[in-house]
């Protein structure tokens, strides 16, 4: 979620139960947006419309707003309602295959923006999701998303079994 969305939505629940909204330059904030970051924008209505149906102001504002992402999430499992992850198309990552013990080895690694990587291990395994060009530049054969006949045939066209 962008920073102008994330701090409206926190202003406008804040502002809904008679609260102040955090300062933008505040921690509190920059805690909020960084939980947030995987959130789209779209899903900020949804939210909202969530909060105005509490009876009192969430005591964990990530906590809640996630919660909502998720069960926005499953109430559209097929995407419809928002746009697709410019990095990896909406697939949530990459397979690939690397050289391992003499052999080749299937791997997966997942998008660095959109990946549901939870917050606490966000910054711990950030570092082994990595876009294909990366993956490209270790000597990995990165599976295209539209292969046909998927691994097993990549596996068997490039001579990896």
């Amino acid at each position: 979620m962008t920073e102008q969305v994330a701090y409206q939505l926190a202003a406008g629940i804040c502002h809904t139960f008679g609260r102040q909204a955090p300062a933008r330059e505040g921690g509190q904030f920059a805690t909020l947006l960084g939980n947030l970051e995987r959130v789209p924008d779209d899903c900020a209505g949804y939210i909202y419309q969530r909060a105005r149906e509490l009876e009192s102001m969430p005591a964990n504002l990530s906590r809640f707003c996630i919660l909502c992402w998720e069960q926005w999430k499953a109430d559209d499992p097929d995407g419809a309602g928002r746009s697709p992850c410019k990095t990896c198309a909406g697939s949530g990552g990459w397979t690939f295959f690397r050289k391992a013990d003499g052999r080749w080895r299937e791997f997966f690694s997942p998008c660095p923006e959109c990946a549901s990587i939870p917050p606490r291990l966000r910054a711990r395994l950030r570092p082994s999701c990595q876009t294909p060009e990366q993956l490209r530049a270790r000597g990995c054969l990165v599976l295209p998303a539209d292969y046909p006949g998927g691994a097993a045939a990549f596996r068997r066209d490039r001579g990896l079994e």
